[in-house]
């Protein structure tokens, strides 16, 4: 997976691919990033979903302050979906096993994504 680490680059990405963003914050010592590290973002599933649907974005919750404070952010492992804007519509924390993790991403592409495109989210 080509994760990006900053949030114009993806924006910018977005706009050229119309992909969603999704973005991951993670920090050093977090046991669930580890083990989502270890077994989800292995899972050769959640790899080809993610890497199709998506500009990934991963970024350091410390290191990241102020695209920290955009989203509320304030747990680790977090997902945040978002448009080519840099808008959030849908959010979930923690570690979640690769077939709840692709449920997830389902869902978000099922529920908010495809009903935007008609009326014109990119």
């Amino acid at each position: 997976m080509n994760w990006l680490k900053n949030l114009d680059e993806a924006k910018e990405e977005s706009l050229k691919t119309r992909k969603p963003i999704l973005l991951q914050f993670e920090m050093e010592g977090c046991g669930g990033c580890k083990k989502l590290e270890a077994t989800t973002n292995k899972d050769q599933k959640v790899i080809d979903e993610m890497n199709e649907w998506f500009v990934l974005l991963k970024l350091d919750l410390i290191k990241d302050r102020e695209v920290r404070k955009m989203f509320g952010a304030y747990w680790t492992p977090a997902f945040y979906f978002l448009d080519q804007n840099g808008n959030s519509y849908y959010h979930f924390n923690g570690y979640l096993p690769a077939d709840e993790f692709r449920a997830m991403m389902r869902l978000f592409i099922a529920e908010i994504i495809t009903p935007r495109c008609s009326k014109s989210l990119y």
